[in-house]
């Protein structure tokens, strides 16, 4: 096992002002898809039915068990992707040290142990192998978690640029991230090419964008705001109508509720980047999800596919 620690006696100790960041810098800008959470605001609001049952208590709790990992407890989570095996993450949690330093025992083998000041703040990193593949988890100061899965050369160019005290400044694109929204999801790029009316109406589109929030103080509903980027032609905002009533009609459609939700659709007049938005029932949405791929996996599989929450201890 070959580890790197970075202290020595010839190193300074940077001073107690350190340079402030914010965590879209941490961010590779040439992924096509990025995503982020506030999972905490997420579990304490109306979106938290869907949450429970896409990730229930006792998949988050063992999470925790196995990293120290506790996604109740994250306030921000940011996501690069250029596929599934290829990501970065940076997340806003409290004692990310600790959590980093509880990681390298699933390191097998641990490349990398590493402690070093930076003009950031102290960067605790390691580095090794989780199930075959390489995956790096650093701490920059107390409270922010950075992790990516193989993408050892974006995190060898940033970290040289952490520890020279120049990180390069985001872009609007990324900066965008740090929305209000509570889930906002950003596709950079067009769709693929087909016959289907949607690929031809989206024929132009640049880049995407997927808000998610609460509805005023409404606990039962969520928000759904599209925003398109590109040019559109004439008769946009009735052929996006058109789509929409026919998957509103769809089996799909009927069980998430879209027949009683009313698409709002604002095309501008150059017809460049418009805007789409609806509401949606939570409970409805949480039972679509029950009944179109939790119930229908597990008739297949004929067993279980999340376990029950395991009670607490004194429970």
């Amino acid at each position: 096992m070959a580890c790197g620690h970075a202290r020595s006696s010839d190193e300074t100790t940077p001073s107690v002002e350190e340079r402030t960041f914010t965590h879209p810098q941490l961010l590779p800008a040439d992924r096509p898809d990025f995503l982020a959470l506030k999972p905490r605001a997420l579990l304490g609001g109306p979106a938290a039915p869907l949450v429970e049952v896409l990730f229930p208590r006792a998949g988050r709790e063992s999470l925790m068990n196995r990293s120290g990992l506790l996604i109740d407890e994250v306030e921000r989570a940011l996501f690069a992707f250029a596929d599934s095996e290829h990501w970065v993450a940076v997340i806003r949690i409290a004692q990310a040290p600790e959590i980093v330093r509880a990681n390298a025992a699933r390191m097998l083998p641990l490349e990398i142990e590493s402690d070093r000041p930076s003009p950031y703040g102290e960067v605790v990193r390691r580095v090794g192998y989780v199930e075959g593949a390489r995956h790096e988890i650093i701490a920059i100061g107390d409270s922010t978690l950075w992790i990516g899965r193989d993408e050892g050369v974006f995190f060898a160019q940033r970290l040289s640029e952490i520890y020279a005290g120049s990180l390069p400044s985001s872009g609007a694109t990324l900066r965008s991230l740090e929305s209000e929204a509570e889930l906002r999801y950003l596709h950079l790029g067009g769709v693929e090419e087909s016959d289907s009316p949607i690929s031809v109406l989206l024929s132009d589109l640049r880049a995407l964008s997927l808000d998610i929030r609460p509805v005023g103080s409404d606990p039962a509903r969520l928000d759904f705001e599209a925003r398109l980027i590109g040019e559109f032609p004439e008769g946009a905002a009735s052929n996006f109508q058109a789509i929409y009533a026919a998957i509103a009609a769809s089996d799909l459609g009927r069980s998430v509720g879209l027949p009683s939700a009313e698409l709002e659709v604002h095309v501008p007049e150059d017809r460049r980047n418009p805007a789409l938005r609806l509401s949606l029932d939570v409970s409805r949405l949480q039972r679509a999800i029950e009944v179109l791929f939790l119930d229908e996996m597990q008739s297949l599989l004929d067993e279980p596919i999340l376990d029950a929450p395991r009670p607490r201890e004194g429970e």
